[in-house]
């Protein structure tokens, strides 16, 4: 909420930010995720034949 201060916005802005930033983390944690999840699937087709 330090961003609220410095930035003069209301709660409810830095609040939505936040929640704005928390989202693309977890996007993108889940696009890392995915991508991982991918290569092993592939790894395992490769041994498997």
């Amino acid at each position: 909420m330090a961003g609220a201060f410095l930035a003069n916005f209301g709660s409810l802005q830095s609040g939505l930010l936040s929640n704005l930033g928390s989202g693309v983390v977890y996007a993108r944690h889940v696009r890392r995720l995915n991508g991982l999840i991918a290569a092993i699937e592939a790894q395992q087709a490769r041994l498997t034949g």
